[in-house]
């Protein structure tokens, strides 16, 4: 089976040959899709996976001293292997931050 994913949400799935799903299978797109999109509520979901350094995260919540709520910070590092990324912040990015990806969603 092959899926098709954008924004947390299976949005194509196929078996082989494109045949399509089994009801089974269909079943449990039907519960990823409803799992995540009660998650995703309020806003888009961040997956560490699809990130890169081309991304851009804006802060949602206060973190600490870092409390510029709408700032969009800079991603410098992704280690999906250790489950955490480095940003920038401040102005011009003086300033280098430190998340692991399961709190990236709840402040970004």
């Amino acid at each position: 089976m092959t899926i098709e994913i954008q924004n947390g949400r299976i949005v194509q799935a196929l078996q082989r040959f494109n045949d399509p799903l089994t009801a089974d299978q269909q079943e449990a797109v039907d519960a990823w899709n409803e799992h995540f999109s009660k998650k995703g509520k309020g806003g888009s979901m961040i997956n560490i996976h699809e990130l890169t350094t081309d991304h851009k995260i804006k802060l949602k919540k206060p973190m600490g001293c870092f409390d510029n709520l709408g700032e969009v910070c800079e991603i410098v590092k992704i280690d999906t292997d250790e489950n955490v990324i480095n940003f920038r912040f401040g102005v011009d990015g003086v300033h280098l931050g430190v998340m692991s990806g399961d709190e990236l969603e709840k402040i970004f």
